[in-house]
C-alpha cells in the first residue's frame, strides 16, 4: 500500500484546487491520499469527482471548525470513520486530526497536522503529549499516523523536537525519508517536518519526500509550484 500525505497551502481558505494537483498526486500510484492544510466547503464538488475519476471515491473529512483548515483522506477502497478524536487543547486542534479505517487491508491510519504553535510552546507540547498517549493505544494494531507535525527531529526540546524519538522509543518505525526535505521555513532554511510513523505489525518499503514528479512541481521556489510542501509518500505492506 503507497500512501502520500500532502499538506496543499491552503491555511483557513477555500482555495480552488486546479487540476494539476490531482494529476500531480495520481502520478505517485498512491492507494491512498491524506491531505492537510485542506478547507472543506461547497466548491469541493468538482475536486471530489475529478479524485473519484482517478479511482479515489472513498473520502472522509475531519470535522468542520470556523476558520480552520481540516484533514481530508481519500482512497481506492472503503474507507470507514475511526474513533479518535482530538482534543480540545486549543481551537485549531480538532479539526487537524482525522481517524479513518480501510476494512479491506484491517489498516488503520490517524491524519493530522500539528498546528504551527512555533510561539506556543506549551499548546504545541500538549498537542504531542496527546499524539503519544494515543500512539501508545494503538501500537498493536496495523496503524499509521502520517500527516504534518510542524516538527523537524534535529529542533531543540522547546520545540518537540524530542517527541519524534519519543515515539520511535516506544516501538513506532519512523518511516520519514532521512534525507531531502518537506518545507523552507520563514528563515529559508529547509526542514523535515512532515512525518509517518509506522507500528511494527507493518513493513516499511520505502518512503520520499517529492518535490516533482511527471512534470508537476509539488514545492519550490520555481513558477508554478503547486504548494510550500513537499509530498511525503510512504509504501507500507502487512508483515
Amino acid at each position: 500500500m503507497k500512501i502520500v500525505a500532502w499538506n496543499i497551502n491552503h491555511r483557513i481558505r477555500e482555495k480552488a484546487i486546479p487540476d494539476q494537483m490531482i494529476e500531480a498526486m495520481v502520478s505517485l500510484a498512491p492507494d491512498v491520499i491524506v491531505l492537510t492544510e485542506y478547507v472543506h466547503g461547497p466548491s469541493r464538488g468538482s475536486f471530489l469527482a475529478r479524485l473519484a475519476e482517478h479511482g479515489f471515491g472513498h473520502w472522509i473529512v475531519s470535522d468542520p471548525r470556523p476558520r480552520e483548515n481540516q484533514v481530508l483522506v481519500a482512497a481506492r477502497t472503503d474507507l470507514e470513520p475511526g474513533s479518535i478524536r482530538a482534543p480540545e487543547i486549543a481551537p485549531s486542534v480538532p479539526s487537524n486530526a482525522l481517524h479513518v479505517r480501510l476494512p479491506r487491508d484491517g489498516v488503520e491510519i490517524l491524519g493530522l497536522r500539528v498546528p504551527d504553535y512555533s510561539k506556543d510552546a506549551k499548546t504545541k507540547r500538549a498537542c504531542w503529549d496527546w499524539i503519544i498517549r494515543t500512539a501508545a493505544t494503538v501500537k498493536e494494531r496495523p496503524f499509521v499516523i502520517i500527516g504534518d507535525f510542524n516538527t523537524d527531529p534535529k529542533y531543540p526540546r522547546n520545540r518537540c523536537g524530542d517527541c519524534i524519538k519519543r515515539l520511535a522509543d516506544d516501538g513506532w518505525q519512523l518511516a520519514s525519508p532521512t534525507d531531502g526535505f518537506s518545507f523552507w521555513n520563514l528563515s529559508g532554511h529547509a526542514v523535515r517536518i512532515d512525518h509517518a510513523f509506522v507500528s511494527k505489525l507493518l513493513g516499511v518499503e520505502g518512503s520520499a519526500y517529492v518535490t516533482k514528479s511527471a512534470g508537476h512541481v509539488f514545492v519550490g521556489k520555481e513558477p508554478g509550484a503547486l504548494s510550500d510542501h513537499a509530498a511525503l509518500s510512504i509504501d507500507i505492506k502487512l508483515r
